[in-house]
């Protein structure tokens, strides 16, 4: 049955009509097309997932934001187009950054949020890799008077062999930013996650005002993080995984009982489907039909 999905979606593709493979150099032309950014943008809105929003921290008060009290703006997701794509995109392995097109439109996190709120509002501090933390003295100075502070984690990107590995837990240098900033400041961290599978971060989810998974949004990923951070769109995702708290505790979903049922729990870090919004819900007066 799962080959014959695959094979339906071929055959609708025209991919067995003959053609060749390999694409004519025409198709080329028929790449990153603007009219492809309105739809773009709408995927990647739909698939950002609001995992925690203590105190409804978000969406941002736009009149805390100020040239005094700016938006804080860090981590080593923050200002690449790679890790909003991941491998298999623009190249094998999809973090070549200067292959990827430098547009208008085409923007990582923090050029978005200048876009949206000017450079002015913005602190930005580039003060660690995926796996190495440099000095930080500066972004620290800045935390002082931050109105929120972004922290921006997740992956470089990869494919197959290069991605490897064997801890779930995410680079110790990305879990140590958030723990030293949370020493030193009060002020509400935001923790986005740009990644294609689900890091541990069980060290930091306390030190979070609120956590987004991103999951790999795309081109208009940037675009769509300031957009639900700024309230002008509502977040509506919801995990299509279950987001594990430990290595050694993973859910085998797809595990059948041949014996006996036995009533254990697997404490998780978020359980599948789950999903926050900005909009409250209640229900009242159910029933059930006989």
């Amino acid at each position: 049955d799962a080959v014959r999905r695959i094979l339906r979606v071929k055959f609708a593709l025209g991919l067995f009509d003959g053609r060749t493979a390999w694409p004519n150099s025409s198709a080329i032309n028929d790449f990153n097309k603007p009219e492809y950014y309105a739809t773009q943008l709408q995927a990647a809105r739909q698939v950002i997932t609001l995992l925690k929003n203590d105190g409804n921290i978000l969406p941002f008060d736009i009149n805390k934001i100020t040239e005094t009290n700016k938006l804080l703006i860090t981590g080593p997701t923050s200002n690449v187009l790679s890790s909003l794509n991941g491998g298999w995109t623009y190249t094998w392995s999809g973090h070549e950054q200067g292959i990827f097109p430098q547009n208008l439109t085409n923007k990582t996190i923090l050029e978005s949020f200048r876009t949206r709120l000017g450079s002015t509002k913005i602190d930005y501090y580039n003060v660690s890799s995926f796996d190495q933390l440099y000095n930080i003295d500066n972004l620290l100075n800045a935390s002082r008077t931050a109105s929120y502070i972004l922290v921006c984690l997740g992956e470089q990107s990869y494919t197959e062999t290069p991605g490897n590995i064997n801890d779930l837990t995410l680079d110790n240098a990305q879990l140590e930013l958030v723990e030293i900033i949370k020493n030193y400041t009060q002020v509400p961290i935001i923790v986005a996650l740009a990644q294609g599978r689900p890091r541990l971060i069980r060290r930091i989810v306390d030190l979070s005002s609120a956590i987004i998974m991103m999951f790999l949004p795309g081109m208009e990923g940037g675009q769509a993080l300031v957009d639900v951070l700024m309230g002008d769109y509502n977040p509506s995702g919801r995990l299509p995984i279950t987001y594990p708290k430990y290595n050694h505790r993973l859910s085998t979903y797809d595990y059948k009982w041949t014996e006996v049922l036995l009533d254990n729990t697997i404490d998780v870090e978020f359980e599948f489907g789950h999903g926050l919004s900005y909009t409250t819900f209640s229900y009242s007066d159910l029933n059930v039909p006989s």
